[in-house]
């Protein structure tokens, strides 16, 4: 099957987390034998990349872009969408046209509209991922709802990354998705066995430093939970982190936290692999790639019932708190650190495969679609 994935970037060493889902999954899709060309419209405010059209090659995928540091603003939508529909155009003039067009967030799905409105043939599909639309929709601001609609209502099959946040998506906006887990790259994530559980005890979590992800709430818990006798490794950065840096020095843990910043996936790993356990308190969550990647290696968890989490951490697994809830942080913290033994860490990277690997979800996106292209 020809799948073009329409991308809001690709990562680079400057940005390894712009558009790491949709290659991911371009990739899964390459493996599993399909005709995979990945189309990027990168309209960040940034100038971290080379402007306008470009096109490359990378790991035997052909790379399409456009970039050009618009924003998104309701006024430019049609334009873009004018933008999206040449990306195709100029990619089908080299490749072919495509079967499907997988697009991914509500923000390029209301692109990938102009794309549908110049190629009715193609079977438009939209992941949804966004964590600004797993709020009750009056508090989605009314330009995310109309861009939304633009790309719900483009689209010809829906997904989303989980089936909380699938009941969310139903409320909001009237209409059924189709849960699939995003495709997660583990081959940066190997397990190799585990060595005896480390003394001083040593946490890690990972993902941005914002007010959703809850670190200065994790950094409350732990400081809690541990006096002393144990560590906590943070990987990740963004606009909280002069905060973190100031509550790591209130809180006395200078000696025991470590901020590590942005980090590549094997450096990721290696930090991982010095580690006992996993913890991210999040307020929300669509999925939760970051607890996929550390029990790919082995590790339990400690997450909130935040959307996504939830669903799929088994009691094996880790433990899952109540969101906010510093009591049961606290508990949680200590009981893991008491019960580590108690944790198979082959049965939990094992069982983490089965469900999330590539080739897993590639499986069940070739399905989807070979049920959508079906239907024209």
């Amino acid at each position: 099957m020809r799948i073009a994935v329409l991308s809001r970037g690709i990562p680079t060493a400057a940005a390894p987390m712009n558009g790491i889902f949709e290659w991911d999954q371009a990739r899964a899709l390459r493996d599993a034998g399909h005709d995979v060309r990945f189309l990027v419209l990168d309209y960040r405010r940034v100038l971290d990349r080379p402007m306008g059209w470009s096109r490359t090659e990378r790991e035997g995928i052909p790379v399409f872009a456009f970039s050009f540091p618009t924003g998104m603003y309701r006024h430019l939508l049609p334009w873009l969408q004018r933008r999206a529909s040449l990306l195709y155009d100029r990619m089908a003039a080299v490749c072919g046209p495509a079967d499907v067009v997988h697009a991914h967030f509500y923000f390029i799905g209301a692109l990938a509209a102009g794309i549908k409105r110049r190629h009715p043939e193609v079977s438009l599909v939209l992941t949804e991922h966004s964590s600004k639309l797993a709020r009750p929709l009056e508090a989605v601001s009314r330009l995310d709802r109309h861009v939304a609609r633009t790309a719900y209502a483009a689209a010809d099959g829906l997904l989303c990354v989980s089936a909380a946040y699938q009941n969310r998506l139903r409320g909001n906006f009237g209409l059924d998705f189709v849960p699939v887990p995003n495709v997660v790259d583990l081959s940066s994530f190997p397990f190799a066995g585990r060595p005896a559980v480390h003394t001083p005890f040593r946490w890690v979590s990972a993902g941005l430093l914002i007010e959703r992800k809850r670190m200065r709430f994790l950094l409350q818990a732990f400081a809690q939970a541990f006096p002393e006798g144990a560590e906590l490794d943070i990987i990740g950065d963004g606009p909280q982190r002069p905060q973190l840096e100031q509550d790591i020095a209130r809180l006395g843990l200078e000696r025991r936290v470590r901020l590590h910043g942005m980090l590549q996936r094997a450096d990721m790993a290696e930090r991982y692999r010095r580690a006992d356990a996993f913890v991210l308190l999040s307020a929300s969550e669509t999925f939760g790639v970051s607890f996929v990647e550390a029990m790919a290696m082995g590790l339990p968890v400690v997450a909130t019932a935040s959307g996504g989490p939830e669903e799929f951490i088994r009691p094996a697994d880790g433990l899952v708190v109540p969101v906010d809830d510093e009591a049961a942080a606290v508990h949680a913290l200590r009981q893991m650190y008491d019960r580590r033994s108690e944790y198979d860490d082959a049965a939990i990277a094992a069982g983490c495969r089965e469900r999330f690997s590539p080739e897993a979800v590639a499986g069940r996106l070739t399905e989807y679609y070979q049920t959508l292209c079906n239907r024209k």
